[in-house]
């Protein structure tokens, strides 16, 4: 026996994650992403999907079920916080026998409130659709709700910020970008620090003869705007990754830390590298865009490219896929007790 699965010409659930039917997304994950129901029976009723077509439950891959899972508690967490909920359903059905629609897995998360009469469950038929605009309101409320909680538990991950960075062949095709980086990243460490929340310091060990970065060297120290204090954890690194051949992901895993802020040098090289991974991992990653920095370089056609150039390409290939990316007073600016 088999589940029987609702025959359809097209997936409107797939159109929605390749861009080609509009809908309100909430949050965009690798392996899941979350948007506003359309037809709002309670306020805030929302989806998350795979970003793959698998029909039921019983066709997704591990890390998708359990990223699925993680979505639904911190979206749910947001209807708590944004719009006041006092309750909660999150359910899903497989096949057309338990009353599935559409046969790609999706997961409800609806809010629930005083008087509300939790047997009211969705129906495609029983209720009109709300506006594209209102659906995104409600997106943009969620999403509010859903970054003051991540930044609430969020470690921050200073990467590679010693005095190495100031050498001047770094230099040699042109000046760094954000020269005011190394200030706004000792705000963020005063804001986490006030609020006893966990700060994580990458030290590069260069193994190459000639770095700046090689251990025993002035160039090794942490800078003075982002010293560690007692207690605070340094995590020593000899490649571009912070994950590779260290105890990072160890520890994170060991901390319950599920949630990063990412800032430090250089863009396009350990910190790119560093978030794409944490990105992999699973990580929900924030990247402070304005607290970190890069240095002018030519591309791969010999074209000259600013700092800046170098930067922004490095923000936009991260962005949405691996991170996202915010600056240093959204950062500060939000409620981190």
């Amino acid at each position: 026996m088999t589940i029987r699965i609702p025959a359809i010409e097209t997936c409107g659930f797939c159109e929605y994650i390749a861009g080609t039917k509009e809908c309100a997304f909430i949050r965009r994950g690798p392996l899941v992403s979350s948007l506003v129901n359309r037809t709002q029976y309670e306020t805030g009723a929302l989806l998350i999907i795979p970003n793959h077509h698998f029909p039921t439950v019983l066709d997704l891959p591990p890390r998708t079920l359990a990223a699925a899972a993680l979505e639904s508690q911190l979206l749910g967490r947001a209807l708590v916080e944004e719009f006041g909920a006092t309750g909660l359903n999150i359910y899903q059905n497989n096949g057309i026998d338990a009353n599935q629609h559409f046969p790609h897995y999706h997961l409800h998360v609806v809010p629930r409130f005083p008087g509300s009469d939790s047997t009211r469950i969705y129906l495609h038929t029983d209720f009109s659709p709300v506006s594209i605009a209102e659906q995104h309101e409600i997106g943009a409320r969620i999403r509010r709700g859903c970054e003051r909680i991540a930044l609430s538990r969020a470690a921050l991950v200073v990467i590679d910020v010693q005095k190495a960075i100031d050498a001047g062949y770094h230099a040699v095709h042109g000046p760094r970008n954000n020269v005011d980086a190394e200030k706004k990243i000792a705000r963020l460490l005063a804001q986490w620090r006030e609020n006893q929340r966990p700060v994580i310091h990458i030290r590069h060990d260069s193994t190459s003869a000639d770095s700046a970065y090689r251990p025993g060297q002035a160039g090794n120290a942490f800078k003075d705007e982002v010293m560690p204090l007692a207690g605070e954890t340094i995590i020593p690194k000899t490649t571009n990754s912070a994950f590779i051949g260290t105890q990072l992901e160890r520890h994170l895993r060991s901390s319950g830390i599920d949630t990063l802020v990412v800032a430090g040098v250089s863009t396009n090289n350990s910190l790119e590298a560093t978030v794409r991974m944490a990105g992999n991992l699973g990580f929900n990653t924030y990247l402070v865009g304005d607290a970190c920095f890069t240095f002018a370089r030519p591309d791969f056609a010999g074209t000259l490219r600013s700092a800046e150039e170098v930067h922004a390409m490095s923000l936009a290939n991260l962005h949405g896929e691996y991170c996202t990316v915010v600056n240093a007073d959204q950062v500060i600016g939000t409620d981190l007790r």
